[in-house]
Order: C-alpha cells, then sequence, then structure tokens
C-alpha cells in the first residue's frame, strides 16, 4: 500500500517540473530509467526530446569485456556492460543473445555495431536496439574478396565504417580495412554498397593503412607514412548494387618526426571535428600503455607546394575526442553539462597483431588485456585512468563477446526508438 501511495504521489507531479528533472539528467540511460517510474514522468522525458531544442545526442558509451565465459540458454538474456562517461559508472544493458563469442570491430551512430560470428568469419551489421530477435538479426557484409584477377579469398575486416545509415540500404556504402585469409597480402582497402555480398573496389596501399573514415562525401584512408587515400564513391540509386564507380585521389603529405620524449607511434585515427579532419596519435613509451597523445589538422604549407603537412594542435579547445579505428568522433565540452575535455581511448592493443587474432579462435590467445583505458585531458601527456575503480584492473580477460573494447553511441535515437526501450 506504502508503494502504491508513493507512486501515486509521483504521479501527480506537475508535467514541467518532470521536464526539468529529466533536463537535469544527461545520461540516456538515467533518463530511460527515470521514464520507467510512471506515466506522468515518461510523459516528462518524451516531452523534453520533442523539443525544439532537444538534448544533445549521447556520448558514446564504452562497451566492456565479459569478465568470464559462460553458455546461455536458448531463449536466456544476455547482458552486456557499458562504461557512461557522463555519470562515470557502468550500465548493465541487454543485448541479442546471439553476440556470445563473436568479435566486435566498429559501430555506427544510432545503435549499429560491426561483429564477426566466429571470431574470423561472417561478418554482419546488427542494431542492437532489435532485442526480441532471436535468430542472427543485421546486415550481412562480405566474407570474400577478390581483385586484380587473384582467386577469391576469405577476408577479415579490421575496422570499418558507412557513408550513411544503413536504412535504406540502398544510399549506404561501406569501407573496411581487411586482410585476406590465408595471410599473403599486407592490409587492403575495399569499399561497397550495403547490401552487397562482394566488395566493388579493392586495392592495395604503399604503406600499412591504419584507419578509415567519412569526411565530406569521401572515405579518407590514413597509412602508417601520414598520407591519405580519397575515395569518392559514385552509383546511381537504381543500378545494380554491384555497379559502383570509386574515384581516387592521394593526398601526399611532408614527412615529419612526431616528438613524444622518447615515445613510440602506437596507433594514428582520423576524426572529425568542427567541420575539418584531424589525425590523433596515440603514443606509448614502453608499447605497453598509453603515455600521450597529439592532435593534428591539415595545412597546405604554401601554394606553390604539392603536398600537405600536418600542423599540430596547441590544445583540444573545449573537445572531447572518442577514438577508435573506424568510428572515431569528437564532441563539444559545452554541449555536455559537467564534461571534460579530453581524448578518450580504451586497450587496443591487439589491433596491429593481424596474424594472432585471425588464426585463434578458441585458444588462450582469446584473452585480450583490458588495462589501458583512460582520458588524456590536456595535451599531450596528462593520462589518466578510467573506470579503473570497477575492477577491471586485471591484466588479462576472457573476452566472451568482443576481441577487443569499443565504443557506441547511445541507441536511443532521440526517443524514436520505442521497441528498444519496452525490451530493455
Amino acid at each position: 500500500m506504502a508503494c502504491k501511495a508513493a507512486l501515486e504521489l509521483w504521479n501527480d507531479l506537475p508535467a514541467d517540473l518532470a521536464e526539468s528533472i529529466a533536463r537535469c539528467l544527461p545520461c540516456p540511460f538515467d533518463r530511460f530509467c527515470m521514464s520507467r517510474v510512471c506515466s506522468t514522468w515518461r510523459r516528462g522525458v518524451r516531452h523534453l526530446q520533442k523539443q525544439p531544442i532537444p538534448p544533445p545526442t549521447p556520448l558514446p558509451w564504452f562497451l566492456l569485456p565479459y569478465r568470464r565465459v559462460c553458455d546461455h540458454p536458448r531463449r536466456g538474456t544476455r547482458y552486456g556492460r557499458f562504461f557512461c562517461v557522463l555519470c562515470n559508472r557502468i550500465h548493465r544493458v541487454r543485448v541479442p543473445l546471439n553476440t556470445g563469442g563473436a568479435r566486435f570491430f566498429g559501430a555506427y551512430q544510432g545503435g549499429w555495431i560491426f561483429i564477426a560470428y566466429g571470431q574470423n568469419r561472417r561478418h554482419v551489421l546488427i542494431y542492437l536496439p532489435v532485442l526480441h530477435t532471436q535468430g542472427r538479426p543485421g546486415n550481412r557484409l562480405p566474407d570474400v574478396v577478390s581483385w586484380n584477377g587473384n582467386p577469391e579469398r576469405r577476408m577479415f575486416i579490421l575496422a570499418a565504417t558507412l557513408s550513411a545509415p544503413p536504412v535504406p540500404s540502398k544510399n549506404c556504402v561501406a569501407a573496411a580495412i581487411i586482410m585476406t585469409i590465408p595471410v599473403e597480402f599486407p592490409k587492403l582497402i575495399t569499399i561497397w554498397r550495403m547490401g552487397s555480398l562482394r566488395p566493388t573496389f579493392c586495392r592495395t596501399t604503399p604503406m600499412d593503412v591504419e584507419d578509415v573514415i567519412y569526411h565530406n562525401d569521401a572515405f579518407y584512408f590514413i597509412n602508417r607514412d601520414l598520407n591519405l587515400l580519397e575515395c569518392k564513391p559514385n552509383f546511381q540509386e537504381e543500378a545494380p548494387l554491384e555497379q559502383l564507380e570509386v574515384r581516387t585521389k592521394e593526398l601526399r603529405f611532408l614527412p615529419m618526426m612526431i616528438i613524444g620524449d622518447g615515445a613510440d607511434v602506437r596507433a594514428r585515427y582520423l576524426v572529425e571535428s568542427r567541420g575539418e579532419l584531424l589525425m590523433v596519435v596515440r603514443l606509448s613509451l614502453d608499447q605497453k600503455e598509453t603515455s600521450s597523445f597529439s592532435v593534428f589538422r591539415i595545412m597546405r604549407p604554401h601554394p606553390a607546394h604539392a603536398d600537405y603537412c600536418w600542423d599540430e594542435l596547441p590544445e583540444l579547445g573545449g573537445r572531447m575526442i572518442f577514438v577508435e579505428h573506424g568510428c572515431s568522433i569528437s564532441y563539444e565540452v559545452a554541449d555536455f553539462h559537467g564534461s571534460q575535455e579530453g581524448v578518450y581511448f580504451h586497450d587496443e592493443c591487439f589491433y596491429d597483431d593481424e596474424v594472432r587474432m585471425i588464426y585463434d579462435n578458441r585458444g588462450r590467445d582469446r584473452e585480450y588485456p583490458c588495462s589501458d583505458n583512460g582520458r588524456c585531458s590536456e595535451l599531450p601527456d596528462d593520462v589518466q585512468c578510467l573506470y579503473r575503480a570497477f575492477e577491471l584492473t586485471e591484466k588479462r580477460l576472457v573476452f566472451d563477446g568482443v576481441v577487443h573494447t569499443t565504443f557506441m553511441e547511445g541507441y536511443w535515437k532521440q526517443g524514436k526508438d520505442k521497441e528498444a526501450m519496452d525490451n530493455y
């Protein structure tokens, strides 16, 4: 009776006050929990999302590894753990049951996740809000590749991104960094229209390509020489999926030395921020833990020169940059009360150990470390750890559903995914 009386009391809360409370909750998970209290609170949350100036797009969540491997019944429930930067907490969220044992290799805003069932095969793009599906949901991605007259080979996707939301798929083009199985060639870049099961465009690069991004109607790939390859797809919507024209242009950059007090370059990322393309360089002193970051913008040194150059930013200037191969993203601190500027990163020390990732399906190497996670608050070397207070300091963790931690956009698309909330 007391609980019923309390619920009736909350139901009597004025709608504008409920909306004001919801506005004070920056985390989408907290707003969702608020909407489950009573109908008045639910209306307050929904009314906030329908305002002319709705809450900003949620910050990415870090997807954490499973602490242990366990079997689930056929109709059981599987939960994933996500670390929220805004509220500095881990949320336990229901995820599709059939993601167990899959390798996660990227994300796209709105709740889309790239995974490979069985570590090195059956690549798909799944939509996390569709939680009730018992089969293997998602859009199939290519699993084989052939180019320059070479025999068809199985492909292993390291990182991928999209040109647009994959619904409808006819207007969406995908790009990926891949390797072949068996490993006989360096990394390849591939491009195809969503729905096609064969990459339309495939080529090698002079140096190992490290990251890919879609920016200003083109895909950009960066290699270890810090040069960019621009790939601009062009197609007719009514044309067969296999018909795709890709125009390429190489952007060469002046050689430069990235100085990091003896540190080695561990990774390079591409991210779009304030309308321009940035390169984020991750440095490590001992090849184990991240020591610093540097951020660069593109500059053309002189009209008479054909080459571009990378110009280092002295500070982040109010940016929050989340780095991950294929899906790095930047936000403004001013849009999120209580947030801190910085480069947010996670442990991905096995990204360059492709052979180990490809061939070890069930062995001990399915255990990956998850200790090098943090935020670089001030460039270049103010590095602080994230979510170690949550007992994630073990040097080795068993991964059931992921190969490395990655991040995803909060998958409430401004309140439009009611089905996802009802199945939560």
